[in-house]
């Protein structure tokens, strides 16, 4: 009788800690399309700067974004320390011609993982969100 309450409390209390340490999915964006042809002012405005700028020639430049998971949810509670999980991320990827986005790739790290990490990076750039 005694185990068989000790598992169900291990079952109840794992599941509760798993719901906390997962991190809430912000609704997903329909594509990036929505940032081709908008210029590089306008982006820069509702994605803040970006983690690298690339000169390719004279009207061709890239911008690399980077965003991370937090380290909190990447970490696992195990009795009374965390040990530390898989590390998460997006790179964003903008091709800029003449000043105005002509291409937008998604890099999840690791690669083939599904996360909207990079969605985030450009949330406030969503007309009428």
């Amino acid at each position: 009788m005694i185990t068989i309450l000790f598992l169900g409390l291990i079952v109840a209390s794992g599941g509760f800690l798993s719901s906390c340490t997962g991190q809430p999915l912000a609704p997903p964006l329909e594509h990036p399309h929505f940032l081709l042809n908008m210029p590089k002012a306008t982006l820069l405005n509702c994605a803040d700067m970006p983690s690298q700028e690339i000169t390719v020639s004279a009207h061709v430049k890239q911008l690399k974004y980077y965003r991370e998971q937090s380290m909190l949810n990447e970490s696992l509670i195990v009795s009374k320390s965390s040990t530390p999980g898989r590390h998460h991320g997006c790179w964003a990827r903008i091709l800029l011609e003449d000043d105005k986005v002509t291409g937008v790739e998604y890099l999840p790290v690791p690669e083939g993982s599904t996360n909207n990490l990079c969605e985030e990076i450009f949330t406030d750039c969503v007309p009428n969100r």
